[in-house]
């Protein structure tokens, strides 16, 4: 069996930066379309891409998560304590974007949101679907955990160095 790459693969780091990218652009248009118009065309527009980028971040998680399984990349230095942390952060990350999609949908199906991103209807109130509430709390969870994220690698790279090194692969 061969050693371990020190560099994630290209395929893997762009799927970790598109979700990246993808769990930034999927909030910042949930959190202004909540604020627009409800009858404006804006909210309409941001509304379908909300829906269709989050679609696009659950085949992207789903590619990470194979990403992972297929790849060995040697895991960094670190301290029991700060790896239980890394584990935790990370598989919870992973676990957020997947329940604020499966919320996401919920809300679609609970609310008749599909009738009015399909141009039929009015924008339902979504302040009173429950689950919405609840969508809401998973998106606030998984911005905290890109935080933490961001945080942990940052001090990593100014303490030991390396951390970024392994997703900006080269060659």
């Amino acid at each position: 069996m061969s050693e371990p790459a020190n560099t994630w693969s290209r395929r893997h780091a762009v799927l970790h930066w598109s979700a990246a990218a993808l769990v930034l652009a999927i909030a910042t248009l949930g959190f202004v379309m909540s604020d627009a118009d409800p009858d404006g065309s804006a909210r309409l527009w941001m509304s379908r891409a909300h829906v269709g980028l989050g679609w696009l971040l659950i085949f992207v998680t789903i590619g990470r998560l194979v990403s992972r399984r297929r790849e060995q990349v040697a895991p960094l230095a670190l301290a029991p304590m700060h790896r239980r942390a890394v584990n935790a952060i990370e598989g919870a990350t992973y676990l957020f974007v997947l329940l604020a999609a499966g919320t996401g949908v919920a809300t679609i199906v609970v609310s008749g949101w599909a009738g009015y991103l399909a141009g039929g209807m009015p924008a339902p109130d979504l302040e009173e679907v429950p689950v919405r509430g609840i969508h809401e709390l998973f998106v606030y969870g998984l911005l905290g955990l890109a935080i933490a994220h961001v945080t942990g690698v940052l001090l990593h790279e100014m303490r030991a160095g390396g951390a970024l090194r392994r997703m900006f692969p080269s060659g």
